[in-house]
């Protein structure tokens, strides 16, 4: 691959393990991200010709709600002015999050959006599952028709439906001369209750991005879907501005039904909150014995009110 692809590619950084570098003080995002790929990753930027742009350099930890909605203005604003490809690259930690705001804050996508980060620094060499990552989402962005919607680029190159992917095993243990240690796992994220799409393969100069046996025709049922989505909210959209961004954060109550719970504690929550969101037991049941059905008339009540209940 000698020459860029003819395509208009964007990648924008947050910052996160993926283009961090290690300083006196420990892991850091401390450099731009266009730098670290000229000097850690020059094939990538030779071969795919992305425009590369720093929002941030934070550590994911430090990625909230104002920072995400930033990240879908940028968004936003790379496709208006014509990349039908974005790359978004952050740290693992709270890519999850990153996930459920950006499929929701620019949903029904006419374009490619990519969400990528890594448990090894891009500059830690040539086998960090940053280089497998990075170039996985660059090959999707190129091929944007195939790949409408949000993805995960995680995973030493595997392909995430963005909405089912989650990261449940950040670590593995591995003994050294006797010694515990946990270490970062490239294969740190699954898909839930959902195939994984596809997979980087091939070797250097000629990489590409296959499907999974059987995803190819579930892949082709979710693009039929997108549009159909699409083409349905688009008069919406033409006639009220585009949905992508809320008017204001509202606070959101988060409650976990233990076996130890008092509906005693949702007293203040129910006064201070208009959204709460209760994490039940299996797929949504509530309690049933007579301390918990307190529960039930309170929440009743606070839905009269306009509040909010989600219980999942």
């Amino acid at each position: 691959m000698n020459t860029p692809i003819a395509r208009k590619l964007s990648v924008l950084t947050t910052g996160g393990t993926i283009f961090s570098e290690l300083t006196p003080i420990g892991i850091m995002p401390v450099t731009g991200g266009r730098e670290l790929m000229e000097i850690y990753a020059p094939r990538l930027l030779e071969g795919y010709g992305p425009c590369v742009e720093d929002l941030f350099r934070l550590d994911s930890t430090n990625m909230h709600y104002p920072e995400y909605r930033q990240v879908a203005e940028a968004v936003q604003k790379m496709v208006q002015e014509g990349y039908p490809s974005v790359t978004v690259a952050q740290g693992t930690d709270s890519m999850t999050y990153a996930n459920g705001f950006l499929t929701v804050r620019l949903p029904f996508k006419n374009f490619h959006l990519g969400i990528t980060g890594s448990m090894y620094r891009l500059s830690s060499g040539p086998d960090s599952d940053a280089h497998r990552n990075l170039e996985a989402a660059l090959i999707a962005g190129s091929e944007w028709e195939k790949w409408l919607g949000t993805y995960n680029f995680v995973d030493n190159g595997d392909v995430l439906r963005a909405s089912r992917s989650i990261e449940t095993r950040p670590n593995k243990i591995v003994v050294v001369k006797g010694e515990m240690h946990a270490v970062p796992e490239k294969k740190a994220f699954m898909s839930v209750n959902y195939p994984v799409v596809a997979r980087l393969r091939g070797s250097n100069g000629n990489r590409r991005i296959e499907f999974i046996q059987g995803s190819e025709s579930l892949q082709a049922q979710f693009l039929s879907q997108q549009m159909e989505r699409y083409e349905y909210f688009r008069e919406l959209e033409d006639h009220f501005g585009s949905p992508v961004f809320l008017p204001h954060y509202t606070p959101v109550y988060i409650a976990d039904l233990h076996p130890n719970f008092d509906p005693g504690e949702f007293d203040r929550a129910f006064k201070y909150y208009k959204v709460i969101l209760i994490k039940a037991t299996g797929t949504g049941g509530i309690f049933t014995t007579p301390k918990e059905k307190e529960l039930l008339p309170k929440i009743k009540r606070h839905i009269e009110r306009g509040g909010f209940v989600v219980i999942a």
